[in-house]
């Protein structure tokens, strides 16, 4: 009895401390990626639809950051405030504004994974 007791301890102790990594399908390996995302034709409109015309977020003097050029954006991705915000907590777009669409955090990922090149 007590044998049986200690590997149903056991037991429980490793199939419950396992978990299963499944990974996270919205983030795209650069592999992946679409080698046609550009900054001009595909980034610089996600940035001004999702970033910067919603009032109060990343406009011209805004001071967490102006994303109405290419060089305010580089900035944040620069210093990793970008990629923290948008792909690790994902608290960008701020509520109320709905989060981004699968289709559009993966161009971000993919373009980002690119080493987001002024294009």
């Amino acid at each position: 009895m007590r044998r049986l007791l200690l590997f149903i301890v056991i037991g429980t102790i490793a199939t419950g401390s396992c978990t299963r990594d499944k990974g996270n399908p919205l983030i795209s390996q650069a592999s992946n990626c679409d080698t046609s995302i550009t900054y001009t034709q595909t980034i610089a409109p996600i940035i001004s639809q999702y970033c910067s015309t919603t009032p109060g977020c990343h406009v011209t003097g805004f001071t967490a950051g102006d994303f109405t050029s290419y060089a305010g954006l580089k900035i944040k991705l620069d210093a990793g405030v970008f990629q923290n915000r948008v792909f690790v907590v994902r608290d960008m777009p701020q509520t109320p504004n709905p989060p981004l669409p699968d289709s559009v955090f993966n161009k971000l990922k993919c373009w980002v994974d690119e080493g987001y090149p002024n294009n």
